[in-house]
């Protein structure tokens, strides 16, 4: 069965209240993402460390990663973090709308060349967590073990968040 909400823009108010509160009741960065990656709500650690990204109007994570030159300086290693992202995305997009997944591949592919070049790499990875590796532009580099996590009730929306090491 589909969710007859699944191609709505979601907002933080329209979120369910425990998804919606639960970044708040963490002190590590922790944010909530949607079916297209569209990071929902973040703690005030996570808009820290994703400076950018959660502390902006436009809160994609793909077109963050693959248009805002400053993920490139953020993320260590771009290239396989980009790699990554995008093969998690793939995995994930199967539980969001078909139609606006698809609108939202087809701009990324004509605005970034490096997407349509791994887009064609058809990866596919489930957003399995691990060592991360941030060069933050005031503190310098940091090392994180993240942990992504599926709400059972609202298996569309994924917690995510980051451990210091």
């Amino acid at each position: 069965m589909k969710d007859p909400d699944a191609s709505r823009p979601v907002t933080a108010s329209s979120l369910p209240e425990p998804v919606r509160t639960f970044p708040e009741q963490v002190t590590m960065p922790c944010y909530v993402l949607d079916p297209l990656w569209n990071a929902c709500v973040a703690n005030k650690a996570a808009r820290r460390l994703f400076v950018g990204w959660l502390d902006s109007e436009e809160r994609n994570l793909l077109r963050y990663v693959f248009l805002d030159p400053a993920a490139r300086t953020l993320l260590d290693e771009w290239e396989g973090s980009a790699r990554r992202v995008l093969a998690e995305f793939r995995a994930a997009s199967i539980r969001g709308d078909t139609h606006l997944v698809e609108t939202l591949v087809q701009e990324l592919r004509s605005r970034s060349p490096d997407f349509e070049r791994l887009w064609h790499n058809q990866s596919v990875l489930l957003r399995e967590g691990g060592p991360r590796r941030f060069r933050h532009p005031t503190d310098g580099p940091l090392d994180f073990d993240q942990t992504t996590l599926t709400f059972t009730t609202w298996p569309h929306y994924q917690l995510v968040t980051l451990k210091p090491r």
